[in-house]
């Protein structure tokens, strides 16, 4: 990683190349198979946070270029129409977003196996409370920082997608 957090040109870890992406289920990655995680171009690395409708992963772009990235992914057994929907929803607005709080979707598609994804821009950091902590914030300092989350969440609302502080 460089100074500013973004992964250094030459990252280039070895991509598994042993078993095909698609011979692989979403069920297998999401219940604990660790070797050739691929969904596509995306090698899943790491998963950063879990919630309600899925989990976001931080991943490796193989092709056509290499890059970290952060890949949503519904929750296996949770895809009825209502979630298919609000997730095709939040994957939309995110796309059309333009806002320096809200991270960048770059791609999106589905698995093989049909569970529906999206990738969008990694951008590693703490969660508010830690970073707060971590500067010892004062009343004031902690106040600016939420009130640029606010702005983040405010247009976040308004079109339902994902933030990046």
């Amino acid at each position: 990683m460089s100074e500013n957090g973004r992964p250094d040109q030459d990252f280039n870890p070895p991509i598994p190349t042993s078993q095909s992406a698609s011979s692989i289920t979403v069920t297998q990655l999401l219940t604990g198979i660790t070797e050739h995680r691929l969904i596509g171009d995306y090698r899943l690395l790491k998963k950063l946070g879990e919630g309600g409708m899925g989990q976001v992963w931080l991943a490796e772009q193989t092709a056509p270029m290499r890059r970290q990235v952060a890949l949503k992914l519904i929750r296996a057994g949770m895809c009825d129409d209502t979630m298919l929907h609000r997730f095709q929803s939040e994957r939309q607005s995110l796309a059309i977003m333009d806002h320096p709080s809200i991270a960048k979707i770059f791609d999106g598609g589905a698995t093989p196996d049909g569970q529906p994804y999206f990738v969008m821009e990694y951008v590693p950091g703490l969660r508010i409370t830690d970073y707060c902590d971590q500067k010892n914030s004062t009343f004031g300092s902690a106040s600016s920082c939420l009130f640029k989350c606010a702005k983040g969440c405010s247009t976040r609302i308004r079109s339902r997608s994902c933030i990046a502080i």
